[in-house]
């Protein structure tokens, strides 16, 4: 079944979809959801369970904080339309590291990117982000084992001294 997170949703719950079987796809939506606490995801240990496309509503700004840490069952992720999001909080997608998601295309619009944001996404082969980002936390992309290909222009980027391609293949 899909999941749909509506754009008036603040919170989300800790563990709220934690070890679900039938999600085929996520639709984020929420445009001011907080950040999910630091010990918790909401789509962690998703075993046995098809995979799933995480889809990013085009009005929303900002990915929470540890939204989708450790959703192993995610097979891609989607910036729909003409995305405005501005921001990749820290952990949003540590250890999403699924087989089948190997391409991850950030859009223009994001200008920061979160410490450890896609940390452990071991499958990821290919990256292509926008050239409007400014700064990108520490190990934001670590261990990014089957890394081959990065396209960037880090032209503005003004914070990148931190190690946040660490132990990639690239």
């Amino acid at each position: 079944f899909p999941v749909t997170i509506w754009g008036n949703i603040k919170d989300i719950g800790a563990f709220s979809f934690y070890g679900t079987t039938s999600v085929v796809e996520v639709h984020f939506n929420a445009t001011h959801c907080n950040d999910v606490a630091s010990s918790a995801t909401v789509f962690n240990q998703a075993y046995y369970a098809p995979l799933a496309t995480v889809y990013i509503g085009p009005k929303v700004e900002r990915i929470p904080a540890n939204l989708f840490r450790g959703y192993t069952n995610m097979s891609s992720l989607v910036f729909e339309g003409e995305s405005v999001c501005k921001s990749i909080g820290s952990y949003s997608f540590e250890m999403c590291s699924n087989a089948s998601f190997v391409s991850l295309e950030i859009p223009e619009s994001v200008d920061s990117i979160g410490a450890y944001s896609f940390n452990g996404c071991s499958s990821i082969r290919y990256l292509t982000m926008g050239s409007a980002i400014r700064s990108i936390g520490e190990y934001a992309f670590q261990d990014l084992n089957g890394l081959v290909q990065v396209n960037y222009n880090s032209e503005n980027c003004a914070d990148l001294t931190k190690p946040c391609f660490s132990n990639t293949g690239a």
